[in-house]
């Protein structure tokens, strides 16, 4: 039986904190084969953009959305295994594979991204994701991450 949950809290689930959490909410898991949609509305005074000589924030760095996909995989797979209320384990991104974004990606402060994942491999102590980000019904990026889970 799936075990759908919606509007999930992410603040205990990464161990990420201050500037460097990066995502907002769960909108939804399903527990039972790692699998979710996560949000994060981009802020002005985040890491991902570069600022400019006189403090503006200037243009999205796109690597960035290796990162944030990073912390929704490790949300959803913190919540599907240890729920909502256990200290987030330290987990690290060991690889990254096919990951590409659109041409011409010109992201901005307060833009909301969806990430859409689904762990297709977790055996203990690796665990693979495929991601998708998508800004509105636009897919804007995709690839997969390889983790050392549990560690």
């Amino acid at each position: 039986m799936t075990a759908i949950i919606r509007d999930v809290d992410v603040t205990t689930l990464i161990p990420h904190r201050g500037p460097m959490h990066l995502i907002d909410r769960i909108n939804w898991v399903d527990t039972d084969v790692i699998r979710g949609e996560v949000r994060a509305c981009l802020r002005a005074d985040g890491p991902y953009f570069t600022q400019s000589v006189n403090g503006e924030v200037s243009e999205f760095e796109n690597h960035w959305l290796i990162e944030l996909a990073a912390q929704s995989s490790a949300a959803l797979y913190q919540y599907s295994r240890q729920g909502a209320h256990k200290a987030s384990p330290k987990g690290y991104l060991v690889s990254i594979r096919d990951f590409s974004t659109s041409e011409g990606l010109e992201l901005k402060a307060r833009d909301e991204l969806l990430f859409r994942i689904i762990f297709e491999v977790e055996t203990s102590p690796l665990g693979q994701s495929r991601c998708e980000v998508r800004l509105g019904s636009t897919l804007i990026a995709h690839g997969e991450l390889t983790f050392l889970l549990d560690v």
